[in-house]
């Protein structure tokens, strides 16, 4: 971004000038036929963009905002690529976009514009900063709030324009609806590339760069862009979800542990390491069934465009892992806790994760095929969970309907898990009630020692089955690792 000499120049020189005169700004309501009284504003930080700010109280209840610059004070910026500045006035360009956008619930509301002895005066609605709009929104409505302004933003960019300042000072609210203000720098500009690689999302492209975020006390670094915007909003959603990650806690009381003694066990089961959002499970945070289940995917199933879905996906580790890679179409978990999905939906969010969908239904009771209807190449992933299901053979008969092609599943050794059974036989069951003939013990998992199975309906290849023994391998040499480590601190 290159900024005009001259119009820092008349910037500084005009700052608050108006403020010697408050008769002029009484003339401008005036002609904008407000009654009502009107107080000084203090600006974000100084100089800013150099506007005088108002509160104005009408006679009659009501709140406006007005901005007051000088005429001479023209769009500051441009482009590298820009041939030349915009010499507009600030207020008057931006006037120009709010005009353009009037219908859209996400730009402030035009009260009136005015120019009077060479100063431009915009009034607008009264709204909500944005700390104080964030900090009554629930989770949910958080995320909410990024949608939209990612979707008008990426409205904005099919019609050719730019906004060119997108922080969160710039986001203000109207009760719950999120509005974006201070358009005096934004500009028409068409760009030959896609919404993700535009300037209002990555901040700096073929076109140029618009400019970084200007220190302040608090605030990230980083480009006036959503990549930006996103990360604030992921921190304080991570303030949010912090106080509920006491509903997610995997014991004898959740509901869903019905086999084994889970105990009092106030840990959810699977860990978080988001950024900021650090929450210690009972599975190790680095868990490696993640990447081995991801490899074993990339092996097994890498060209076909499958449909990955996690049976008991708790807080949606895997699920989110999974939906990553690019041979993964759709990740989906089905959890019967729905406390685990509500966070596993927000921590998606927080994770980029877009082709993620949740389920709150319990394997046995609730009917499967319904919500899996639309999918084609199911892969299931099962990991410790088959156990805890109390009507299996319901549970099967789901599955069954949605011609899985591959399932891979982890299952515990411990005898009372199969009354007259072994984890062996419920391999050769899964097999033949599932049409997956080929089945292959890969490893045991690291921390829990439990068999990891895949199933297949088609056959390994000797490059595949390479493959997976390797994986075996080092399973093995990290379950080692675990026991040194165990050995040593006693």
């Amino acid at each position: 971004m290159q900024f005009n000499p001259a119009t820092i120049k008349n910037r500084d020189l005009y700052l608050d000038k108006v403020l010697e005169q408050p008769q002029l700004i009484q003339l401008a309501l005036d002609k904008l036929n407000i009654s009502g009284n009107f107080t000084s504003a203090a600006r974000v930080w100084t100089p800013g963009g150099g506007s005088s700010l108002f509160n104005i109280t009408t006679n009659d209840g009501k709140k406006y905002f007005m901005k007051v610059k000088h005429s001479a004070v023209t769009v500051e910026s441009k482009l590298e690529t820009e041939p030349k500045f915009i010499l507009l006035s600030a207020l008057q360009n931006e006037y120009k976009f709010l005009q353009k956008y009037q219908d859209s619930p996400y730009i402030p509301k035009l009260v009136g514009y005015t120019e009077l002895s060479d100063y431009d005066f915009l009034v607008t609605e009264a709204l909500i900063n944005f700390d104080d709009g964030i900090k009554q929104s629930s989770p949910e409505e958080t995320v909410e709030y990024y949608q939209q302004i990612e979707s008008f933003v990426r409205a904005i960019f099919e019609n050719g324009d730019i906004h060119t300042d997108l922080h969160e000072k710039n986001i203000m609210f109207r009760d719950k609806t999120p509005v974006i203000i201070d358009w005096e720098e934004a500009r028409h500009l068409p760009q030959t590339t896609d919404f993700t690689n535009s300037l209002d999302v990555k901040g700096a492209n073929y076109l140029g760069n618009i400019g970084q975020t200007p220190k302040s006390p608090g605030m990230l670094p980083g480009h006036t862009s959503l990549n930006r915007l996103k990360l604030v909003f992921n921190n304080v959603l991570s303030d949010k979800i912090q106080p509920l990650l006491s509903l997610i806690a995997y014991n004898a009381e959740s509901g869903i542990c019905t086999s084994l003694n889970h105990g009092q066990d106030s840990r959810s089961y699977q860990s978080i390491n988001l950024g900021q959002l650090k929450w210690t499970g009972q599975r190790p945070g680095n868990d490696w069934r993640i990447r081995v289940i991801k490899q074993i995917i990339l092996t097994i199933w890498n060209k076909t465009n499958l449909t990955y879905v996690d049976i008991g996906s708790n807080i949606g580790n895997f699920t989110r892992s999974v939906g990553k890679l690019a041979n993964v179409r759709m990740s989906i978990g089905i959890e019967g806790a729905p406390n685990y999905n509500r966070i596993a939906r927000l921590l998606a969010f927080i994770d980029n994760s877009s082709n993620n969908q949740y389920f709150d239904l319990i394997c046995g009771e609730n009917d499967l095929t319904q919500p899996l209807a639309k999918y084609n190449d199911i892969v299931y992933g099962m990991l410790s969970v088959y156990h805890h299901i109390k009507n299996q053979a319901k549970f099967l008969s789901d599955l069954c309907a949605t011609n899985p092609i591959g399932l891979i599943v982890e299952l515990p050794t411990q005898p009372e898990c199969y009354p007259n059974s072994s984890w062996r036989h419920e391999i050769a069951k899964l097999s033949n009630q599932l049409t997956l003939p080929y089945h292959r013990v890969i490893s045991y998992t690291p921390d829990y020692r439990r068999p990891l199975v895949i199933l297949s309906n088609t056959p390994y290849s000797t490059k595949q089955k390479l493959i997976l023994s390797f994986i075996g391998i080092v399973m093995g040499l990290i379950a080692l690792g675990y026991k040194l480590t165990r050995l040593f601190r006693l």
